[in-house]
């Protein structure tokens, strides 16, 4: 039995949205929210049937949005530097449990501080809380998404899953170790889904605003370099504009217009990071649906705290410097 993986990337690494979404197994997307320059790093642990992730984001807010790996549970504990998140439109406050599985889509603001995630394999979980709960998981988060305030129960995930990440990362792992760490884990979730099996079912507002907003962000995506306005979304979700702006507020806590502006930067900057040779600032307005260069450059600054011109300057020379690195 091999030991567990462990991914570890440095503050230096996680410099912008594109590096975050390469978390392993996951297909998630981030997007900045807030102004700064961001910095982290996350570390994954395989467990074998169970994978703890711990990751650190600092100086801005990201929207995270997407999917756990296929066939799991997802549960997740953050510890946020003073503000609140949110996910699929609930207040999210420190230390409260999110709790998923792999096939409905998460939404989420998160400002900076630390998240703890725990994604297990449904059929594993299924079988050790029909043994030690006596209940039957069948059905459990198959028409909504949960959110546990219990914090002293997320205090617990969340100390056990970081000594867990500390001690294979440190390499103080063998197979029975791994085994051991992975039985206490389960033993904390079964805990947390004995005291939210009997849930109330979602309302049709809880259900319809994230799905709103998944809806409209593909629609934008799909169509990044049109200049689509707010009535363009309302046409194509067949909702009134009203509608709309409540649930982008809701779930993100922008306007729609204010999150298309925001998608737009934060794919000019993927590209500006990564240039193609011979890539110039104009060139990326036009990729990206900008049609105003003083606006678009005012708006970039405002984001991120530089130019678009300086990212790129920063880009090539780091990419020289690399290359040179490696000859």
């Amino acid at each position: 039995m091999t030991d567990p993986r462990c991914h570890l990337f440095s503050a230096d690494r996680v410099r912008d949205v594109e590096s975050a979404e390469s978390l392993p197994g996951w297909d998630l997307c981030f997007l900045q929210l807030s102004r700064g320059t961001l910095t982290g790093s996350f570390r994954a642990v395989d467990l074998g049937g169970m994978q703890i992730v711990e990751e650190r984001y600092a100086r801005v807010t990201l929207n995270e949005f997407g999917r756990a790996p296929p066939d799991s549970y997802l549960f997740s504990v953050p510890h946020w530097e003073g503000e609140c998140g949110r996910v699929n439109a609930a207040t999210w406050t420190g230390g409260g449990i999110y709790m998923t599985r792999s096939d409905r889509d998460l939404d989420a603001v998160v400002p900076p501080g630390k998240d703890i995630s725990i994604v297990v394999n449904q059929n594993l979980l299924k079988e050790y809380v029909a043994v030690t709960q006596h209940l039957d998981l069948e059905n459990w988060l198959s028409r909504r998404s949960l959110l546990c305030t219990d914090t002293s129960l997320g205090h617990q995930i969340s100390v056990l899953a970081s000594e867990v990440v500390a001690a294979s990362c440190a390499n103080h792992f063998d197979g029975r170790l791994r085994t051991a760490s992975r039985e206490s884990v389960m033993e904390i979730l079964a805990d947390v889904v004995a005291c939210n099996v009997g849930a109330r079912p979602p309302s049709f507002r809880e259900i319809s605003r994230p799905l709103i907003v998944q809806r409209a962000r593909d629609f934008i995506r799909n169509h990044i370099q049109e200049p689509l306005q707010v009535i363009d979304l309302c046409r194509h979700l067949c909702v009134s504009r009203r509608a709309l702006q409540s649930a982008f507020e809701d779930v993100l806590g922008v306007s729609p217009s204010t999150y298309m502006r925001l998608l737009r930067l934060n794919g000019a900057r993927s590209s500006l990071l990564r240039p193609s040779v011979g890539l110039q600032v104009k060139d990326v307005l036009q990729q990206w649906g900008f049609w105003h260069f003083s606006r678009f450059t005012a708006d970039y600054k405002e984001l991120y705290g530089e130019l678009p011109s300086q990212t790129l300057q920063c880009a090539r020379l780091t990419g020289i410097g690399q290359a040179f690195l490696n000859h």
